[in-house]
């Protein structure tokens, strides 16, 4: 009964009727009792509250599974990536000889020649914890004063702005157009360092605590270029950085899966609560 009254537009409709009040609309448990609204036999209804059960259960279950695995890499990039870990010195990964600042292995906002005439835009709204959920095409004559960053395969950007949000992007393969991303990202291209470990390391909370502390502003706290560049990062042997970015990027397509996944099972339970309810 209570899945009918959240998911029915017919029985929201009904019941508004009922409510009385101008700024702040109250329904009376009198009203509601004297409501009469077309429902199916106590059969039936038993049936589809059973169905409803078992899908919440499941979207339940599929979203602690998720979150679970975001801890899980959460805590791996932690124990990686804290300059001063909160694990015992024995416990930590970090070897103070493999700390150097992050300007001096990689090239953060390259040189880069005229924008083309038409490209794809990404600017701060397109990227969520790593997802590129939008993109834009526009001209060069339209583009915004912002749309500076031309991109290459491999690049990679990282939120300048509000950086405790974490909202950076591996820029991994390119689109039918040319790519160009907002000066509120950092363009960072990597040489000599594997550019998956790379970017782990900057959607660390280590990495986002250092952005953090060298950020200016209240609302919307941002670090320049400079200041990004003197952020100590990690850096290992090659052959270890390429092996610690592998299973973190597992991780995260691991847990892409399961997230599509989730989004999936929630939109099947609200269009059948729309079918069932309609």
């Amino acid at each position: 009964m209570t899945e009918y009254l959240n998911s029915s537009a017919r029985a929201r409709k009904k019941l508004s009727v009922l409510a009385v009040g101008t700024s702040q609309v109250v329904l009376s448990f009198e009203a509601l009792k004297s409501a009469k609204f077309d429902l199916p036999c106590k059969e039936e209804q038993d049936k589809i509250a059973s169905l409803l059960e078992c899908l919440n259960e499941r979207v339940e279950l599929q979203r602690s599974f998720v979150d679970a695995l975001k801890k899980y890499k959460r805590g791996l990039q932690n124990r990686f990536f804290f300059k001063r870990s909160h694990l015992s010195p024995k416990a930590s990964e970090i070897d103070s000889h493999d700390v150097e600042p992050l300007g001096s292995v990689v090239h953060i906002n390259p040189k880069t020649g005229s924008l083309p005439e038409a490209f794809i835009y990404i600017d701060l709204e397109c990227v969520e914890s790593g997802v590129l959920n939008s993109k834009k095409l526009i001209s060069r004559n339209s583009a915004p004063s912002r749309a500076q960053r031309l991109l290459e395969e491999g690049d990679l950007l990282y939120q300048m702005v509000r950086p405790y949000q974490k909202n950076n992007y591996y820029f991994q393969k390119g689109f039918e157009y040319p790519t160009v991303a907002s000066t509120g990202y950092a363009q960072i291209r990597c040489s000599e360092m594997d550019t998956q470990f790379i970017y782990e390391q900057l959607s660390s909370d280590y990495f986002a605590r250092e952005a953090m502390l060298r950020s200016t502003g209240t609302g919307y706290p941002a670090i320049n270029a400079d200041d990004l560049a003197e952020i100590p990062i990690w850096v290992p042997p090659l052959n270890q950085q390429e092996k610690i970015g592998a299973a973190l990027s597992f991780l995260g397509e691991k847990i892409e899966v399961h997230q599509k996944l989730l989004s999936a099972l929630c939109s099947v339970k609200s269009s059948l609560l729309q079918q069932l309810f309609i």
